[in-house]
C-alpha cells in the first residue's frame, strides 16, 4: 500500500491518460496499490463501516470520495491536492469519457445532475488508509479560529466551528477518533473533549464532553455566543 501522498502523486501523474472508461474503482484502488479487480463504487461504499465514513467536503489528500450515481454503480475518485483551499480530485470520465482529469470536488455533481455526494472514506477494500500523517500541511483553522456556541452539540455535522475544536484537540495531542478533522461532532469528538476537560481538573457537568466557553478558550480558540 502506498502512502496518501504517493497515492495522490500517482493519480496526478495519470492526468490525460486514457483507457479508464467506467473504471473509477479500479483507478482509485490502483492509486493506493491495492488489488484492482473490477467492482462497483456503490457496493464498495455500502461495505464501509459507518465509523469510517465522513460526510464533510474537506477530505484529506488521498481520500477516496464516493457519489451515488450517475449510474447505479456509483462513482469514486481520489483527492490529489488543494488549490486555494479547494479540494481537487483525479477522476475518470468527468471531462472526457475514458480519460483521467483533475477537477474540483464539486465538478462531479455539477456535471452529473443525478450524482449525489456520499462522502469520503478512511477505508478502501477493507484496508485502513494512512490518511492523517501526510495531511498536516492541509490542516488549518477556519473562520479566524472562531467557535459558535450553537454548533457545540453532539450530532452537529459539517461545521467549521467543530473543525476548529477538533484541530485544537489534535494539536494538544488528544485523538478525536478520526485521522483528521471532519467538522462532525460525533462520539470520537465527545470523548476527546471530555478527556481535555478532565485534564483541566473539571468534573461533573463541566466534563461532559460538550465544549463550552471555558473549554474553547483553554484550547486557544475564540468563543462566539450566538
Amino acid at each position: 500500500m502506498r502512502t496518501a501522498t504517493k497515492a495522490a502523486d500517482w493519480a496526478k501523474g495519470k492526468k490525460g491518460a486514457t483507457g479508464w472508461r467506467r473504471k473509477c474503482l479500479v483507478f482509485v484502488r490502483t492509486a493506493w496499490d491495492l488489488p484492482a479487480q473490477d467492482g462497483s463504487a456503490q457496493l464498495e461504499w455500502d461495505s464501509i463501516p459507518m465509523i469510517d465514513r465522513h460526510s464533510d467536503k474537506r477530505p484529506p489528500i488521498g481520500a477516496p470520495c464516493f457519489w451515488h450515481g450517475p449510474s447505479e454503480e456509483g462513482h469514486v475518485a481520489i483527492v490529489v491536492e488543494y488549490r486555494s483551499d479547494v479540494p481537487y480530485i483525479a477522476s475518470n470520465d468527468i471531462v472526457k469519457p475514458d480519460r483521467i482529469d483533475l477537477v474540483p470536488l464539486s465538478r462531479i455533481t455539477e456535471k452529473w445532475s443525478h450524482a449525489k455526494w456520499l462522502g469520503w472514506s478512511t477505508v478502501l477494500q477493507g484496508r485502513d488508509l494512512p490518511l492523517g500523517a501526510d495531511n498536516d500541511q492541509r490542516l488549518g483553522f477556519r473562520q479566524n479560529r472562531m467557535v459558535f456556541a450553537s454548533k457545540m452539540r453532539l450530532g452537529q455535522t459539517d461545521s467549521d466551528s467543530v473543525w476548529n475544536l477538533q484541530l485544537a484537540l489534535v494539536k494538544h495531542g488528544i485523538p478525536i477518533g478520526a485521522p483528521a478533522p471532519t467538522g462532525n461532532y460525533l462520539n470520537g469528538t465527545l470523548g476527546a473533549v471530555k478527556k481535555f476537560q478532565l485534564a483541566q481538573g473539571w468534573t461533573g457537568p463541566d466534563a461532559n464532553g460538550i465544549a463550552g466557553k471555558q473549554t474553547v478558550k483553554r484550547l486557544g480558540l475564540t468563543w462566539m455566543a450566538d
